[in-house]
């Protein structure tokens, strides 16, 4: 009986023991899949939580990238604007340099233009003048010999004349005249 008892004891010990594995695995199984939901459960929020945070991060690198392009844009912009303006202005600096320079240039032409022209002016005048005045002293030599051939004549005649008036002067004074 004793032993029936102890057997009996035993199996009641090892059924216990087996009930007890049983819920202790049942119980472990249970947090095993307690955990397991957990870790999933918080897994699952991390994992959206980083998905948020990425779509988050990734706006805000866009926004980013937007604004960086929209004012790289602006700056090209502006810049390719200064670079017209400055462009135009060089055209219309150079416009002027050229037009001035042309002008500079016709004018300097127009000075050595005048400068040949008053150059064969004087040769001609000196020309002109140096037969003018050959002219002139063949003129007065000519009217030199001229006018004393003739004042030799006029002062034969005169004296001649006046030897006469002389004479007759004296007669009429003699006269009573």
């Amino acid at each position: 009986m004793a032993r029936a008892d102890a057997s009996e004891q035993t199996r009641l010990g090892r059924a216990g023991a087996s009930e007890q594995t049983r819920l202790g695995r049942a119980d472990a199984i249970q947090q095993t899949r307690h955990g397991r939901t957990d870790a999933s459960e918080q897994t699952r929020h991390d994992r959206a939580d980083a998905s948020e945070q990425t779509r988050l991060g990734r706006a805000g690198a866009s926004e980013q990238t937007r604004l960086g392009r929209a004012d790289a844009s602006e700056l090209t912009r502006l810049g390719r604007a200064d670079a017209s303006e400055q462009t135009r202005l060089g055209g219309a600096d150079a416009s002027e340099q050229t037009r001035l320079g042309r002008a500079d240039v016709s004018e300097q032409t127009k000075l050595v233009e005048l400068m040949h022209l008053s150059r064969l002016g004087l040769v001609e005048l000196m020309h002109m003048s140096k037969l003018g005045m050959i002219e002139l002293m063949d003129l007065s030599r000519l009217d030199l010999v001229e006018l004393m051939h003739l004042s030799r004549q006029d002062l034969v005649g005169l004296m001649h004349l006046s030897k006469l008036d002389l004479v007759e002067l004296m007669y009429l004074s003699r006269l009573g005249w």
